[in-house]
């Protein structure tokens, strides 16, 4: 549960706009100003997604993909402390696999007001929060 609640954090930070996918806004850095405010999420996904387990002194290696669906969730980015928060939910599309065996689940994803803080640097978005801190590359704005 603890994996799933950590990918499910990591998914909620893919977030784009509502609109058709455009060379034009494909962006090479994104600016302060334009990460502000209040984002709906519409797509996300994880490809080549990769957990290691320790069991036992042996390492286990979980591979997954991962996509979401009926997204209901919002992202606010704000100044003057950094801070993001998320509302909402959406059903993530878990694909995963242990030993050559693969099991797809939907999993209901609640955001459960999840809260931290952001800097950009080079358009890269970082965010931290109690599960730790994650580094994302900015494709598109729009």
């Amino acid at each position: 549960m603890k994996k799933l609640k950590y990918v499910s954090i990591l998914c909620l930070l893919f977030i784009s706009a509502c609109s058709d996918p455009d060379e034009d806004n494909i962006i090479d850095s994104a600016t302060q100003s334009e990460i502000l405010g209040t984002w709906t999420m519409t797509e996300f996904y994880t490809n080549n997604g990769r957990t290691i387990t320790d069991v036992q002194g042996t390492e286990l290696t979980t591979n997954f993909v991962s996509e979401g669906q009926d997204f209901e969730t919002t992202v606010t980015f704000t100044e003057n402390p950094n801070e993001v928060t998320s509302e909402g939910g959406y059903t993530t599309i878990l694909t995963s696999t242990v030993l050559g065996q693969s099991l797809t689940q939907e999993v209901p994803t609640p955001s459960s007001g999840v809260t931290g803080t952001w800097s950009l640097n080079n358009g890269i978005l970082a965010i931290s929060n109690a599960a730790g801190t994650g580094n994302y590359e900015i494709i598109e704005l729009s």
